[in-house]
């Protein structure tokens, strides 16, 4: 299904599989986690300074942020080259995981860049949620 999903992402953006893998697992994906870490930190901040959360809200929220943006920077420097080779490094690091982790190339790409991402960028909207005023959360009724 995600082989399918890149492969029609590539072809309606004129990029190969390899290209559109490395664009949208690396950089699209990586920097919607920066910055969906960014808005919670920025709501904690304002709300921290207004006197309505706590200081460990943004203490939190600062980790997460460093965090994201510390991995963000090691996926840019370390795999920060031509598409093709950053395509060709990314799955022979996926093959060593693999078999550091005794199961599938597949199954290695799934934890990562679907139940990881997923489970991490639903950690941000978690707490970007419950930092929201109600106020808010009457414009925005999720």
């Amino acid at each position: 299904m995600c082989v399918n999903f890149l492969g029609r992402l590539g072809k309606t953006t004129g990029l190969t599989y390899a290209e559109i893998s490395v664009v949208f697992n690396l950089w699209v994906q990586g920097g919607l986690l920066v910055i969906s870490a960014l808005i919670p930190f920025v709501l904690a901040l304002v709300r921290y300074c207004n006197n309505t959360a706590y200081f460990t809200d943004v203490v939190l929220t600062v980790a997460l942020l460093l965090i994201y943006s510390i991995i963000y920077c090691w996926v840019f420097v370390h795999y920060g080259t031509s598409t093709k080779y950053a395509f060709d490094l990314c799955v022979n690091d996926l093959l060593h995981l693999a078999k550091l982790w005794h199961t599938s190339y597949y199954m290695v790409n799934i934890i990562i860049f679907i139940i990881g991402w997923l489970a991490a960028f639903g950690v941000n909207v978690f707490i970007t949620w419950n930092l929201l005023d109600k106020s808010m959360k009457v414009i925005f009724p999720l």
